[in-house]
């Protein structure tokens, strides 16, 4: 009888063993965050979980789960997510899931048994390994029926390049990300949230997206033009369809009568339509009365110009440019930027040619000032410039603030 009932109990202990955990996360934390997140999500608690063998990574708003069934298959699936916020306060979570098909799920299992992640210890643990406030943390969830692991690693990119855990791990996530195709579907997914409002997600990233289309008003004006406005519509898109045209008309005045109109409509993404190369073309109108300007005091232009910015490197464009005084007289204008991101410093230098000879040119240095009003981005460009206008030598100085702003939908 006693036999029987020790066999009894080994058969418990056996059959309902607790996991052996190994968690570098605060138990508190977990409660608090981490196992409300999974049940909205309609995630798996992977302490718990009794599949065969569970991977997770997560980082940013992105949770990759790849796990076998009891009949050995693979399974898995991008579950992306941010949290609306409008005023100050969340309304609304976002959640989509995208499922990954069986090639992508073979390389996944491929990549997980070539990798050997159990032979890399948790960040805290790897000799050089350095922490800071932002950057991405990039966390490994690994489960079976018996045993839970989770190691998390703070921006493996900006790590030393010559550490062995370094180069694994980063080997590692750039081929797990590759193969899930997260950049495509990130893309996908913020296409499809609401515009006007701030997304943010458990990290440090937020954005507001705008609106399809919208209208602002700013004041316009610099030293010897201190009174103007810069009107400007814009239409990304109407019914879910790209169109990214764009007009404007700026004015500005003196009390001597001296005044300067611009108008302008835009064509945006000519060839690229992607982050790190973008482009315009647009077709302006220009007049100018400035008695100031000795040797020509009225004159107009008539552009044709294209500028391409190249992300983190420099901003081109070159112009047609039809110069109107007594005749006309064809001529080109050349200009190049480079925005300094750290300190949101953009030195400039604008050149014209008319008949293949120099003669006129701005050289500068803009600076942006950023804030947000009830989470709305706000912006305010201010120029330091040195500009020689025909026989006019000068220096000057603008300001454009945001008035009004509204979007549509």
């Amino acid at each position: 009888m006693i036999k029987k009932v020790f066999i009894l109990i080994l058969f418990f202990q056996l059959g309902f063993a607790q996991k052996e955990i190994i968690d570098s996360i605060n138990d508190s934390y977990f409660e608090k965050y981490e196992l409300p997140q999974l049940k909205k999500f309609d995630l798996k608690n992977l302490k718990t979980t009794q599949e065969d063998f569970y991977f997770r990574l997560s980082f940013h708003g992105t949770k990759i789960d790849f796990w076998k069934d009891s009949l050995n298959q693979n399974n898995g699936f991008v579950t992306k997510f941010v949290y609306q916020s409008k005023k100050e306060v969340v309304v609304d979570t976002i959640i989509r899931k995208y499922p990954l098909d069986n090639v992508q799920l073979q390389k996944i299992e491929n990549l997980i048994d070539f990798s050997k992640l159990d032979t890399i210890p948790d960040d805290s643990k790897i000799v050089k390994w350095t922490f800071g406030f932002d950057g991405i943390t990039y966390r490994f969830e690994k489960a079976t029926k018996k045993t839970y692991n989770v190691k998390s690693y703070w921006s493996p990119k900006y790590q030393d390049s010559t550490l062995f855990e370094v180069k694994k791990i980063n080997m590692f996530i750039n081929e797990f990300l590759k193969i899930t195709k997260i950049d495509s579907l990130s893309v996908d997914f913020q296409k499809e949230l609401p515009n006007g409002y701030i997304y943010s997600n458990n990290g440090s990233i937020a954005f507001y997206k705008l609106h399809n289309s919208f209208v602002n008003l700013d004041y316009l004006g610099d030293y010897r033009l201190p009174f103007g406005f810069s009107s400007h519509y814009y239409v990304n898109k109407i019914n879910k369809k790209e169109f990214k045209i764009g007009a404007s008309l700026n004015y500005q005045v003196d009390f001597n009568g001296n005044s300067r109109i611009q108008t302008y409509i835009s064509k945006n993404s000519i060839f690229s339509a992607n982050k790190s190369y973008s482009d315009v073309i647009r077709f302006s109108y220009e007049k100018h009365d400035l008695d100031y300007i000795k040797s020509v005091g009225q004159f107009e232009n008539y552009k044709i110009n294209y500028a391409f910015s190249i992300d983190k490197y420099f901003n081109f464009g070159i112009s047609y440019n039809q110069l109107v005084i007594d005749s006309r007289y064809n001529g080109l204008d050349l200009a190049f930027s480079k925005k300094i991101e750290s300190v949101e410093l953009t030195p400039y230098y604008e050149i014209n040619l008319y008949e293949n000879h120099l003669t006129n040119y701005v050289l500068g240095v803009s600076k942006t000032i950023k804030f947000n009003i009830h989470e709305k981005p706000i912006r305010i460009y201010s120029n330091l410039y040195y500009e020689k206008l025909f026989d006019f030598r000068s220096i000057n100085f603008s300001l454009q603030i945001p008035i009004v702003y509204f979007g549509l939908n």
